[in-house]
């Protein structure tokens, strides 16, 4: 190993010497974006809910995944939102590692790649890059994959034009230390290794502080199961019902949907009468059946959280009539079926698979215009949800943070999110329903809303109608996605996109009045 380093460390004094600033430069930013990239994605879960939205919004409208960004969106994007002040953090104060770098310079550089102005690089340009290569490799202590491969595959356009491309692959930079910056770079080590000691050891002392009052009430737990009865929690029991003045809406077959008010103002949710058989399917002008659709009794809900942001409040007291939901979330198949009735281009569905799979890719104004075709395909009255609508269906009596209640160690019961998606969608229905019968609220994809966008809940219908006055060209998105951790899969939480915007992220699922 200290000869491969050796060798690497003299292949950099020997670029330098020639004057070959180019292929120094070049080379370290590529380890450079990379490092930083790594770095984006493993501490992305980290931030705060509303600056993993920014990042979303960001790589939405450049139409980029994290491995296209560059080295300034990168920094800009750390900039906007908490990354610095999670990395200094977790790292130690003592590393301030962006504090030794000038990102302007750093910027700058690599605009000059991008714009084939590699030739007027100095010796100066080159050793800076090379000791921020290291200081960025050692702060984060990354173990990045072999990537000469790709670094030898360097343009001979992209280095100076005194060299052969021979020579390019011969003179190639891989992650290789400076002799000027090897003081630098222990010290930076010794430090990381000091300040894991440090954190061991009293993760070591609080764990044991923690779990030795437990020991007893363990023991306790396991006797009480095994001699005590244990209730059956599959089923679950009927909550009280409080008397409010409201009326029944009456199907067609002259039935009563049961109009009730949840109680959510306790602070573990409430089980829900179980349905028997309510979903439903209308036909098609071709004899084929439309989506599922689930009843949903209306009743009355505390709308928002106070754990969130300010858009969340304040929390009020919504009533909301009898409605039907989508059981699923709109497929490929059913959204496929109106493209090509339509004569509309079908969407991207970026190699996953078709299918019963979430259709993604759709904006608001798509997901409207299939709506609008499917009333008329059905002669029934189809929309988008409300935001309240959703948020009431999506609780299903819950006045946790989510259907299930807090323990988000449950989450991957009833959704796919970001630690068992795989980065990607998955076709709809796999995971548990919530007590209203409805999938996948929880993940999959964002799920596009009738209501336009407002900065919180002042002046809120509070019918449980959409809010579609002022002259926002935003409109909203619940549910989350496949992609993000599970602070974004709360019930409450909110987010807003223009109607044109397109992503992987988002899909819709609809809902059913004047039942």
């Amino acid at each position: 190993m200290n000869d491969d380093n050796t060798s690497k460390s003299k292949l950099i004094e020997d670029n330098l010497n020639a004057g070959h600033y180019s292929v120094v430069v070049q080379n370290s930013l590529i380890s450079i974006e990379k490092n930083l990239r790594q770095v984006i994605k493993r501490d992305l879960t980290r931030l705060e809910s509303a600056d993993q939205l920014k990042v979303m919004t960001h790589l939405t409208s450049k139409k980029k995944g994290i491995d296209d960004l560059t080295v300034g969106e990168i920094i800009s994007l750390a900039r906007e939102t908490e990354f610095f002040k999670v990395w200094k953090k977790t790292f130690g104060k003592e590393l301030q590692v962006f504090d030794t770098i000038n990102l302007d310079k750093l910027v700058s550089l690599r605009n000059s790649v991008a714009h084939g102005k590699q030739s007027f690089y100095t010796r100066e340009d080159a050793e800076l890059m090379i000791a921020y290569q290291q200081i960025i490799s050692k702060a984060f202590s990354l173990e990045l994959p072999n990537i000469a491969a790709q670094e030898n595959q360097v343009s001979q356009t992209m280095v100076d034009s005194s060299l052969s491309k021979t020579e390019v692959n011969q003179n190639i930079i891989i992650d290789s230390p400076s002799p000027k910056i090897s003081l630098v770079q222990k010290t930076i080590q010794f430090r990381v290794w000091l300040i894991e000691v440090v954190l061991i050891s009293t993760a070591i002392f609080l764990g044991y502080l923690l779990v030795t009052p437990y020991i007893d009430n363990f023991s306790n737990f396991i006797v009480a199961q095994i001699f005590s009865h244990v209730p059956d929690v599959s089923k679950p029991q009927p909550i009280e019902s409080k008397a409010v003045e409201s009326s029944q809406d009456t199907l067609k077959n002259g039935s009563l949907v049961p109009e009730r008010v949840l109680d959510v103002s306790k602070p573990k949710a409430q089980p829900i009468e179980p349905k028997t058989d309510e979903s439903f399917r209308d036909t098609l002008k071709d004899g084929s059946f439309g989506p599922e659709f689930v009843l949903i009794p209306g009743g009355t809900f505390q709308m928002g959280s106070n754990d969130g942001g300010s858009d969340e409040k304040p929390v009020h007291l919504v009533t909301v009539k009898s409605f039907a939901m989508g059981k699923y979330e709109v497929t490929f198949e059913e959204y496929d079926k109106f493209c090509e009735a339509t004569g509309r281009s079908k969407p991207d569905d970026e190699g996953w698979g078709r299918g019963k799979r979430p259709v993604i890719n759709v904006s608001w104004n798509d997901a409207k215009a299939y709506v609008q075709w499917l009333s008329e395909q059905t002669g029934k009255d189809y929309r988008l949800p409300s935001e309240a609508q959703w948020e009431y269906a999506c609780r299903a009596g819950s006045a946790g943070k989510y259907s299930f209640g807090d323990d988000k160690s449950q989450l991957g019961n009833y959704g796919w999110y970001g630690k068992n998606s795989d980065s990607k969608t998955h076709p709809v229905g796999e995971k548990q329903p919530n007590k209203f019968g409805l999938y996948d609220m929880h993940g999959n994809v964002w799920e596009w809303l009738e209501d336009k966008w407002h900065d919180s809940y002042d002046g809120a219908p509070s019918d449980g109608s959409a809010w579609i006055s002022g002259d926002s060209n935003f409109h909203l998105l619940r549910g989350s996605s496949w992609y993000f951790d599970d602070s974004l899969l709360r019930c409450a939480l909110r987010y807003k996109i223009d109607s044109t915007g397109k992503s992987y992220y988002w899909g819709f699922r609809i809902s059913k009045v004047n039942l």
